[in-house]
Order: C-alpha cells, then sequence, then structure tokens
C-alpha cells in the first residue's frame, strides 16, 4: 500500500461488539486503498483482520492515558494526510473517507466535520438523544462553519501535530482546537457528504449524565486554557444553567428540519441541555470531577439496546 491520504484513529472501548460495525463500515469505503487505520484500543482481543485494501495500526491505551492522550497518541501514530476520528459507536458511510480527501483538496480547511444520521433511530431517547449531540450537523450543508462536534471530527494532520505538547490536553475537547484555528485565521468546514451513523442512548437518564460529564470537562479546559480567575469562573458558572440551556436548545431548533420531532422530544431534550448547563457550571466551579468518567460514557457505556 502507498502513503495513505487518510488516517482513520479509532478509539475503541470494551463493548467488544462494535468492532465488527467499525470494521465492515471501513472496509466497505469506496476509498480503501486510500485509507489506513489507527487502532487505539483499550481491550485486548482477536483481530481477524481489516480487509484486504485496508492498512490497520493498532495502538495500544494505557489505563493512566485520558481520551486526549489516546486521542493524541492515535494522531502521533498516524501516516494519512488527514486525520479522522471515529468513536467505536460511530460507523462511516462508504462514501465518508472519500468525500473527507475531496474536501480537503479542494480547499484550505484546517478542520472538517462530518454529517451525522442516527444508528438506531425510532426510538423516543434515541431520536432525543440524537437531536441533542449530533441535531446542528444533521441537515449541515458544505461551507464554512465556526462550530464543529467533538471527538468525530477530521483534522489537517499538518495542522493537528502544530500542536505539539499541547496536544493532548486540546484532544480533550475538540473546541479547545477549533478556537486556536479560529484565532489564527484557519478555516473550519462541513463536507455533508462524510456521513457517519453515530449510535444513540436510548436511555434519557445515561444521555444526561454523558453531556453533564463532556460539559464539565470543557468548561474546565475552557477556563483552565484562558487563564481565568476564580472571579470570572464564579461568575460564568452563575449563568450557565439558563444561558447555555437556551443557547443549545436554539442552536438545535436552528440545526434540525424536523420541527415536529423537536417538539415532539422538547421535554428530553431540555433535560439533556440542562444536564450540559449544569455540567458546565461544576467544570467552572469544581473542575472535571472523577477521572475515566467520560470516558465510560464515550466508549463503554451501553446505547443501543437492539
Amino acid at each position: 500500500m502507498s502513503e495513505p491520504l487518510l488516517s482513520a484513529v479509532c478509539l475503541h472501548g470494551s463493548r467488544r461488539e462494535r468492532l465488527p460495525k467499525l470494521k465492515a463500515a471501513l472496509a466497505s469505503q469506496t476509498a480503501a486503498s486510500d485509507l489506513e487505520v489507527v487502532l487505539v484500543r483499550r481491550e485486548d482481543g482477536p483481530d481477524d483482520g481489516w480487509g484486504d485494501d485496508l492498512a490497520c495500526v493498532v495502538v495500544p491505551w494505557t489505563d493512566a492515558a485520558s481520551l486526549g492522550g489516546a486521542r493524541a497518541a492515535g494522531a502521533g501514530a498516524a501516516s494519512g494526510r488527514i486525520v479522522a476520528f471515529l468513536l467505536d459507536h460511530c460507523y462511516p458511510d462508504p462514501g465518508w473517507a472519500e468525500a473527507l480527501i475531496s474536501s480537503y483538496v479542494h480547499r484550505p480547511w484546517a478542520a472538517v466535520g462530518y454529517r451525522f444520521r442516527n444508528a438506531n433511530p425510532n426510538s423516543y431517547a434515541s431520536d432525543a438523544t440524537f437531536l441533542a449531540n449530533y441535531g446542528p450537523w444533521a441537515m449541515a450543508s458544505a461551507g464554512e462553519v465556526h462550530l464543529l462536534p467533538g471527538y468525530n471530527v477530521s483534522y489537517r494532520r499538518r495542522d493537528l501535530l502544530a500542536f505539539d505538547h499541547e496536544l493532548d490536553v486540546l484532544l480533550e475537547t475538540d473546541s479547545s482546537i477549533h478556537r486556536r484555528f479560529i484565532d489564527a485565521g484557519s478555516h473550519l468546514g462541513i463536507e455533508p457528504r462524510a456521513t457517519v451513523a453515530a449510535e444513540c442512548f436510548e436511555s434519557i437518564g445515561d444521555a444526561c449524565r454523558s453531556n453533564a460529564s463532556y460539559a464539565r470537562l470543557m468548561a474546565d479546559r475552557r477556563a483552565g486554557l484562558a487563564g481565568w480567575s476564580t472571579r470570572q469562573r464564579v461568575g460564568v458558572a452563575l449563568l450557565a444553567p439558563a444561558v447555555a440551556t437556551a443557547f443549545r436548545l436554539a442552536r438545535i431548533w436552528r440545526g434540525t428540519d424536523d420541527w415536529r420531532s423537536a417538539v415532539r422530544c422538547l421535554p428530553p431534550l431540555v433535560a439533556i441541555c440542562l444536564s450540559w448547563a449544569l455540567g458546565e457550571a461544576g467544570g467552572f466551579l469544581v473542575g472535571t470531577g472523577r477521572p475515566g468518567r467520560l470516558i465510560h460514557w464515550e466508549l463503554d457505556a451501553v446505547r443501543a439496546n437492539g
């Protein structure tokens, strides 16, 4: 295989049933010959190959490594010009890699986001979770944006690795990197042809806890990287429950063209968005909380019941 154009850096947790689905999705890529898989895995287990045209590099995930550290290790092991991150519950459609490669070739993007669809639709809870987590990118049009999702997102490798020793911290929450790119005059884009099917929680309680954990980490990292004082942290934390809840609900509403689903799912959406806002407040006030909690919600917790 010649030097790959795109490295799919996949984080795999303890849910072994997800790996065959992920393998099948990556092996079916129309640009498989230009694709390399970098599997960052926490669990040992059999590996029956990734198909004749798909190269795979396995990176062990030590117990001490955070999500950001694991992602940074995967990026460091990648050799493609594009690093495209995937959690193990997100399965790319066959044209995903080809669309991303084309997007980077034709525009000077530093980062490109995917379009999302629900991998386990038609459950009230999963529909609400999907709208809360991916609604703004479900019907996104191609072009420049100022907001991209976290964890399942791609970067031009040279731009990503330029962060060097900061990379593991910045990859804890991608919004930190996106903000750095925008401040430096770099551009973020959306490629709607690069579609990913994301498994969504079928428990509103789990969705709330997951959102709160991520928001708590993001808030603490944001305040730390910006050098906020205690007074600034407290002031923003007091505003977060009202402001952040309203902001996320408005973003979901603007991002969807299925307003009937948004209205139907409004009660759980409010609960999930409020959980996010309270998590943000907690992050500003007392930090990230128990180590490894976010890893549990992102990679180890049950999502789809089927």
